[in-house]
């Protein structure tokens, strides 16, 4: 094999997953071309409802139908743009054990950042990790995409932002926000090795 001679890569295919990759193409089309403009996502009883069904995690098929959603992804080769101006905002409010604070806004020329903080209001949160399994939701008439943007966590204290595209208008009357379940299915969770035994040397 030369240099400009492909590698050849093992792989294995047959009829059967052909036909199946076929309908799911065709299937994923159809599903995507219903929530183009719009939020369209099942209701918690029915993932419940076909994770029962399908044998499968309920975070599993969430992230599955999340990422049916046709306007779901962005791309900005170079960035938001230009810092145009900070939007205050300060809205707090407690859910479970945790505060919640949008503290402000970030104007670029493309997009809009969105930082958020949290706080664990229980007990030794110096021992506490939050995972921040979180997607922000901006409601509104006007149809935005929302990527994570960044996180940041540690004794109990975390952040996450969110970039949000197109920019949000400097006047947010009728545009709310909410927190939602999201799924990482590419995290892990890192064993604990506890070393609690004598060594000598």
């Amino acid at each position: 094999m030369s240099w400009t001679d492909p590698r050849i890569i093992p792989n294995e295919y047959n009829d059967e997953a052909k036909e199946i990759d076929h309908q799911l193409i065709r299937l994923i089309k159809e599903r995507r071309k219903l929530s183009i403009g719009k939020r369209f996502f099942p209701p918690e009883k029915y993932l419940e409802q076909w994770s029962e069904e399908f044998s499968m995690d309920i975070d599993k098929v969430r992230f599955i139908l999340q990422n049916l959603e046709e306007n779901r992804y962005y791309y900005l080769p170079d960035g938001p743009g230009a810092l145009k101006s900070v939007i205050p905002l300060m809205k707090k409010t407690v859910s479970g054990e945790c505060e919640y604070t949008l503290t402000h806004i970030m104007q670029y020329e493309l997009g809009s950042v969105i930082k958020i903080d949290i706080k664990y209001l229980g007990e030794n949160p110096d021992v506490v990790m939050l995972k921040m399994n979180l997607m922000l939701e901006v409601i509104s008439e006007q149809i935005y995409q929302v990527n994570r943007n960044g996180s940041h966590g540690g004794g109990g204290y975390g952040y996450i932002e969110f970039m949000v595209v197109p920019a949000l208008p400097d006047q947010l009357k009728g545009i709310e926000f909410s927190l939602v379940r999201s799924v990482d299915l590419f995290g892990y969770e890192p064993r604990e090795v506890i070393l609690n035994q004598q060594v000598d040397f």
